[in-house]
């Protein structure tokens, strides 16, 4: 079964001088857990190539055009998500070392991209016209109990006065 479920989490921490170690281990603990939830939560966003593993990228790239850039495949041994931000400098870099050209890079940066903007638009148009995020699904169900509320209020409800 899928299901959906959220975990609280409480740091306790103490302003005493003598607990400033161990409160500050805790502090440094619940940010790295905040910031773990919210990579996955990221992840859940990512689409096409960016899900790839370091693995299919490489062998993307092993394949790519019949195998013309098998020996460039390692520069892309990389996430997708990774491959789908890096820098283009530092993948030239990676490509050169390996014995690649600029020319090679660019052809296999940008044809990554191209597929990484095709899953994306590919995405978009399946998904819902609902509003994606946690908060903007939070913002439109705010909204419609407002405009609930303003059918229901009565003048007096809305000016003030009454009985």
């Amino acid at each position: 079964l899928e299901s959906r479920c959220a975990t609280a989490f409480v740091a306790a921490v103490a302003p005493a001088a003598a607990c400033v170690d161990e409160s500050k281990r805790t502090l440094e603990y619940a940010a790295a857990t905040l910031e773990a939830s919210e990579l996955d939560r990221q992840r859940e966003t990512f689409s096409g190539p960016e899900k790839w593993g370091p693995d299919k990228c490489a062998k993307w790239c092993a394949e790519y055009e019949g195998g013309a850039y098998a020996k460039l495949a390692p520069a892309f041994r990389k996430s997708g998500k990774a491959l789908a931000c890096i820098y283009r400098g530092d993948l030239l870099r990676q490509v050169e070392a390996l014995g690649g050209t600029e020319r090679d890079c660019e052809v296999l940066y940008n044809a990554f991209r191209d597929l990484v903007k095709a899953a994306k638009k590919t995405s978009r148009r399946a998904r819902p016209a609902a509003a994606s995020s946690a908060v903007a699904r939070r913002m439109d169900a705010d909204a419609a109990l407002l405009r609930e509320n303003r059918k229901r209020a009565t003048a007096a409800d809305r000016f003030g006065g009454g009985a």
